[in-house]
């Protein structure tokens, strides 16, 4: 089954914000996106196209401005031998499945296709279209990616479940499991958590499992951020219900702040430099005095491209996390990529620490 994503529009390809509020609401009802693509709406041969990659798929989300929204309607018409029908202020397929304000659902040589009309200044419609598959995510706080492989793989294949295991970015491995025909998902993911106990996390995200869990301790966090600024931070408030646990978060990026903000000893940063051991202390010690949170995590690192040296290399990061009640834990780690990436890197570099801590790893 081939999911794609069809977008007519230049303008929709340069939307940065307006795109991924797109993406993000088409994940929530298709877990996997085989094809993202654009076609440009002033192409000569725009329904060719059109035709072209609808042919290859099963399931076809179009969004198209409201020019090409009444044009994909007549294409769509046409394969239908139909008319096209007035519904609110859309003209749609008259066959069309299900239709909602900008969205509608039609099945067209058994391949069904939402229609969205979208803009840039306007709220999305909803996305009528789903996909019935499970899927779920672990993520196992380890290294070694052909362990975990070999560990998960005979599970997998004995419980009808399709799994992709990788060692992202950061480091640590990621699961990803699918269920097939005759398979049950909860059932695997339980054989996999009495297998790898704490050391897994069943979830869709690092920052989600930590909320629940801080919830339900009834606990609190709070975060200072040096190279990352502001990211690890995000990824918490990205995430409904982070106001339960998350308390606040300092950007010390210049040494003044992490000086006057956080209490760090200017001697520190003199002696061992703004990336070090030393000065991540001090920064842990300094965000859990001044916010009385539980739980902290701080950053401070060489984001690059500028700014490397060969003691310090661009990619070195020093991540801390600590407890109010005394465990400190500060790992020093070298991120590969470009600045975004060794940036994310070491956020969710951070998450992972903080789940080893909560869960008394």
């Amino acid at each position: 089954m081939k999911n794609t994503v069809l977008i007519v529009g230049e303008k929709f390809r340069y939307s940065n914000d307006f795109l991924e509020c797109l993406k993000r609401k088409i994940y929530a009802k298709l877990t996997k996106i085989d094809d993202f693509l654009f076609i440009k709406e002033n192409d000569p041969n725009i329904l060719g196209e059109l035709e072209t990659h609808i042919a290859k798929s099963s399931n076809i989300i179009i969004a198209a401005s409201r020019a090409n929204f009444a044009l994909i309607g007549k294409m769509l018409s046409t394969h239908l031998s139909d008319t096209l029908v007035a519904r609110g202020d859309m003209l749609i397929p008259s066959k069309c499945q299900e239709y909602q304000n900008g969205s509608y659902l039609v099945t067209v040589q058994e391949r069904l296709i939402n229609v969205l009309r979208v803009d840039t200044a306007a709220d999305i419609p909803p996305i009528i279209l789903e996909e019935n598959i499970k899927l779920k995510k672990a993520f196992i706080l380890g290294d070694d990616e052909e362990s975990a492989r070999l560990l998960i793989s005979p599970i997998a294949t004995a419980s009808d479940i399709a799994v992709t295991v990788y060692k992202n970015p950061s480091g640590y491995i990621e699961v990803v499991a699918e269920e097939k025909k005759y398979g049950n998902i909860e059932n695997f993911l339980a054989r996999l958590h009495k297998l790898f106990g704490p050391k897994i996390v069943i979830a869709d995200s690092l920052e989600e499992f930590l909320i629940d869990l801080l919830k339900s301790k009834k606990e609190k966090i709070a975060v200072a951020e040096s190279c990352t600024g502001g990211m690890l931070s995000y990824k918490f408030v990205r995430v409904s219900g982070a106001s339960d646990v998350f308390i606040g978060s300092l950007t010390t990026y210049a040494n003044e702040a992490k000086v006057s903000w956080l209490g760090v000893d200017e001697s520190a940063i003199e002696t061992h430099g703004a990336v070090s051991e030393a000065t991540v202390s001090q920064m842990l010690e300094g965000v859990l005095k001044i916010s009385g949170a539980d739980y902290a995590a701080v950053i401070s690192g060489v984001a690059g491209p500028n700014g490397g040296s060969e003691e310090k290399p661009v990619g070195l990061v020093y991540i801390g996390v600590g407890h109010i009640g005394g465990a400190k834990y500060i790992e020093k780690k070298v991120f590969f990529g470009d600045r975004g990436l060794i940036q994310s890197s070491a956020a969710n570099y951070a998450l992972k620490m903080l789940c080893e801590i909560l869960q008394g790893i």
